[in-house]
């Protein structure tokens, strides 16, 4: 992102943290929202979040030095204002155009399963390729998916699995690892193929793209 903090990046006329804001602002089955981020940004994230919020920001909480923690915490936070059986989405805010259709396919799958991730197919061929990056294999493409952002959960549930992996050190890439590796069932609903993740310049790019071929 070239220094650019991403979740302030200009993105059609808004921050692209506020369209993740206003989408879970914006379905009466979720009733708070918690932001977690780094602690010199809490200010500007509460002035940038609260009009966007419909009143349902809850907390604007210090983040971690990784994801994982960053997600703990935001946990933490809502396990004290909310019941162990509450349902939780865990979004990435990079994903600013992740929409409430997809966001209740991952709400409805929550009771039947463990964890729930909505994911696409994968287009490209992939190939696994060693530490020298020699190709080792070619990966078998009908079985891959690409995983996506709201991931859901019963709160007590992946709160529990956080602290294991925090006393383990364990590290994992999404909060559905961490599901895997303690044994748990994880589903998959369909994703959005907008819902593409803000890593690179050119995805702003691209994300206005969609956006105004979606106006």
């Amino acid at each position: 992102m070239e220094g650019v903090d991403k979740s302030f990046a200009p993105l059609a006329g808004k921050t692209v943290l506020t369209y993740s804001v206003e989408l879970f602002a914006g379905m009466p089955e979720v009733n708070r929202v918690v932001i977690t981020v780094a602690a010199e940004s809490i200010d500007r994230v509460k002035e940038t979040a609260e009009p966007a919020s419909a009143g349902k920001l809850a907390g604007v909480v210090e983040g971690g030095a990784e994801r994982q923690d960053s997600a703990r915490n935001g946990l933490r936070f809502l396990a004290d204002i909310v019941s162990d059986e509450s349902v939780v989405l865990i979004h990435d805010a990079a994903r600013p155009l992740a929409d409430a259709g997809l966001a209740r396919r991952v709400l409805e799958a929550v009771p039947a399963a463990d964890g729930v991730v909505p994911v696409i197919p994968v287009d490209d061929t992939i190939k696994r390729a060693d530490v020298g990056g020699a190709i080792e294999a070619t990966l078998y493409r009908e079985f891959l998916r690409a995983v996506q952002t709201p991931q859901g959960f019963e709160l007590g549930y992946i709160l529990d699995l956080h602290e294991r992996a925090a006393a383990e050190d364990y590290r994992a890439t999404d909060d559905a690892a961490l599901v895997e590796r303690y044994g748990g069932r994880v589903v998959t609903v369909e994703g959005g193929v907008a819902n593409i993740k803000i890593t690179r310049s050119l995805d702003l790019k691209i994300a206005e793209a969609i956006l105004g071929g979606s106006t």
